[in-house]
């Protein structure tokens, strides 16, 4: 007992301080729960992921539904990697877009068909039953086999061709009945094959007819430069393995292509309604046949030589040798002394018939001599980097000034035209422009300001001049010094004194001008109305000389030279040559849509710039024939045009300007912001000189240049007399009579 006394305590002790120990922690833990907030949770990181994901793949939708599968896919995957769990949504879509973005392989078809090389299965025969002449006659008139010639005339009947001549049947009932049916089927007599058996239900219709015609003649040209250039070219099938229809050329021939032929024998059949009417056998060889044969209907027969000599007499009331013997007198067409003129010729043909082609007619190749080159060269153009409206050329130094409807004008560098310097800055609206020869000043329309701004030759501002309404083209008399500026809002044509600078006066009643062209040597203005009437102005007095209706609506553009007006109308694509003193107008059709006009004072031609396609024609005005032609770069603009105002920035149109120092031509494209410049050699040397064409005085309005005077009233339309209306390649000036 005495020992274990002591434990007894100790043991109490100890079990005292465990629950001191144990209510200290209760109380700690309790006073920590009961004075301070619980913790906030920790942040999920992968929430934020989540929108992120969802966010891109309603972009991919979007992108996918556009057809934009390249953006979709990067969408879809971007939404698949920020994703916090798998979506079968997002790999369904990924793998769509890349299904849509494989290339499909093109299914390469099996092993093709054999087709024959060449249609023999046709069991088309040539014909064995003799012509009915008499129906032919009625039905086609007189039908011959000839080459088609430059321009739409009767050619002589031939039977022998050149293999890159162009054949054609001459049918004459064609040009009273257009739509005259009738088939046409071709044979090659060597190997008795159908060559060809077209109708003339497929032919092109006649709005079409222009086209063939223009490429018909293309072909005759290039066939015969091909034949200048080298006649021991290898023939090449033309007609051969494409389909085949009608082709016209002008109003009375007609043949199944345009091109040349085979080397071979042939035989062609004309059939009127099922009827066989007319036949011609005929052969194609690769050395050029400079006079075809005047015969009237190669009969299929055995002994092609002695025919053609019984068949010579009748037909020899015009041979080449008796005609050239009686060209001292002129009567030609007396009947009686003709058949006297054969019988001493025949003896002669008799005793040498070996050479008898030729001898036969000495008239050239019926191409028309100033046609356009087959291949035309092209004029390289200078990107300005605006929108050209206004152009005018110094003659003088060879500056070039273009007004740029964005606010500036750019100045090239003479000695290289084709560079521009810095562009001016002028601040407003050009329109237009003019320079003027003798002191070098640049005067400038500006439409936002109602003003007509002076520069001098470097751009830098003189002065301005205030216009009462919104001022629109140019032209400038440099001997006079006198500005003519075109007033819309009043209709009417301002006179500025140039060199004083001040409004002079007005001429009123000018409704709708199109366009200005002066006759510096005449001193001759002339301004084309949107109704068809041309007006002239003498510049001394400002005096309305004339007023005369040259086309109908849509004359939009005119230039002057050797005392001659040329206008354009785009609506018709018509060129009008205007004799303004006599009043005397000859109206041309256009094989293409005029945009502008300029003339030539030195060679006479006038140019026209086409809208479509891109060229520039030269054209002889006093017949009304295309010279030659040069193409311009494709005009399709670089960018949009956006004016703010479009119904009031009339000068954006193209221009052409020529230099009368180098009678080179300026041009300018407003819809593909270019300028080109066209030397006078890009075009075909003329064969023959353009000649003067006489015109009376001009009337003496005022007698001493620069008096003031007021303008006369404007004289009431009048029509003009409308000579010719003929195609730009017809040689005929009275077949055609303008109704």
């Amino acid at each position: 007992m005495t020992r274990l006394h002591p434990a007894a305590p100790a043991a109490r002790t100890l079990r005292a301080l465990i629950g001191l120990g144990a209510a200290f922690i209760l109380a700690v833990v309790a006073s920590g729960c009961a004075g301070s907030q619980p913790p906030a949770p920790t942040p999920d990181p992968f929430v934020g992921l989540a929108d992120r994901s969802d966010q891109a793949f309603r972009q991919g939708l979007e992108a996918y539904g556009q057809g934009q599968y390249r953006a979709a896919l990067t969408s879809f995957e971007t939404a698949r990697t920020l994703s916090p769990s798998v979506d079968p949504r997002i790999d369904q879509m990924i793998e769509r877009s890349r299904a849509a973005m494989a290339p499909t392989a093109t299914p390469v078809p099996p092993t093709p068909t054999e087709v024959p090389a060449a249609p023999t299965a046709t069991p088309v025969a040539m014909s064995t039953q003799t012509p009915d002449t008499d129906l032919g006659q009625r039905y086609f008139g007189q039908v011959t086999l000839a080459m088609v010639p430059g321009r739409d005339a009767d050619a002589p009947a031939a039977s022998q061709f050149f293999f890159q001549d162009q054949i054609g049947l001459h049918i004459g009932g064609l040009k009273q009945h257009l739509r005259l049916p009738f088939a046409l089927r071709v044979f090659k007599t060597d190997t008795g094959t159908l060559v060809a058996d077209v109708r003339s239900d497929d032919s092109a219709t006649p709005s079409a007819a222009p086209t063939t015609v223009v490429s018909g003649i293309n072909n005759l040209v290039a066939a015969a430069a091909a034949g200048v250039a080298g006649q021991t070219a290898t023939p090449v099938a033309t007609p051969g393995g494409r389909d085949l229809h009608v082709a016209r050329f002008w109003d009375t021939y007609v043949w199944y292509h345009a091109g040349g032929e085979d080397p071979g024998s042939y035989r062609v059949e004309l059939y009127a309604n099922g009827v066989l009417t007319n036949s011609f056998d005929y052969t194609v060889g690769t050395v050029p046949v400079t006079t075809p044969e005047p015969t009237v209907q190669a009969q299929p027969t055995a002994e092609p030589v002695a025919e053609p000599v019984e068949a010579l007499p009748p037909f020899n009331p015009t041979p080449s040798l008796p005609s050239i013997e009686d060209l001292p007198p002129p009567p030609a067409p007396p009947a009686p002394p003709a058949p006297a003129a054969p019988a001493p010729a025949a003896q002669p043909r008799q005793a040498r018939p070996a050479p008898v082609p030729p001898t036969a007619t000495p008239q050239p190749t019926p191409i028309p001599s100033p046609t356009p080159i087959p291949t035309p060269a092209t004029a390289s153009s200078t990107l300005i980097g605006g929108l050209p409206a206004g152009l005018d050329v110094n003659a003088n130094d060879g500056r070039v000034f273009i007004a740029d409807g964005s606010g500036v004008i750019w100045i090239n560098d003479p000695q290289r035209p084709t560079t521009f310097n810095r562009p001016v800055n002028v601040g407003h609206l050009p329109v237009d422009l003019a320079v003027d020869s003798t002191t070098g000043y640049v005067f400038v329309s500006a439409r936002n300001e109602s003003s007509v701004l002076v520069l001098d030759g470097s751009g830098r501002r003189l002065s301005t001049i205030q216009m009462p309404v919104a001022p629109g083209d140019l032209q400038v008399d440099s001997a006079l010094g006198l500005v003519y500026v075109v007033l819309p809002e009043r209709q009417a044509l301002g006179v500025i004194d140039g060199r004083a600078g001040r409004m002079l006066r007005t001429i009123e009643g000018l409704p709708q001008i199109t366009s200005l062209a002066l006759d510096p040597d005449r001193h001759t203005l002339y301004a084309s109305h949107l109704a068809g009437q041309l007006t002239v102005i003498d510049t001394p007095s400002s005096q309305v000389t004339s007023r005369m209706t040259v086309t109908g609506v849509g004359l939009s553009s005119v230039a002057t030279s050797r005392g001659l007006a040329y206008a354009v109308n785009t609506a018709s694509h018509e060129l009008a040559v205007v004799e303004p003193f006599a009043q005397t107008v000859s109206r041309y059709v256009l094989p293409v849509e005029p945009a502008a006009v300029a003339a030539s004072e030195d060679n006479g031609s006038v140019y026209v710039l086409a809208s479509k396609p891109n060229t520039i024609l030269r054209i002889d005005p006093t017949e009304g024939l295309v010279v030659g032609q040069v193409s311009l770069t494709d005009r399709s603009g670089r960018f949009g045009v956006s004016v703010a105002d479009q119904s009031a920035f009339q000068g954006l149109r193209s221009r052409i300007v020529v230099n009368r120092a180098d009678e080179s031509l300026y041009v300018t494209l407003p819809e593909a912001g270019s300028m080109s410049i066209v030397p006078s050699d890009l075009f075909p040397a003329l064969n023959r000189s353009i000649p003067w064409v006489e015109t009376p005085d001009a009337p003496v309005v005022a007698s001493i240049p620069g008096v003031s005077r007021p303008a006369a009233a404007p004289l009431p339309p009048q029509p003009a007399p409308f000579f010719t209306a003929q195609a730009p390649a017809d040689d005929s000036n009275t077949d055609q009579e303008a109704n």
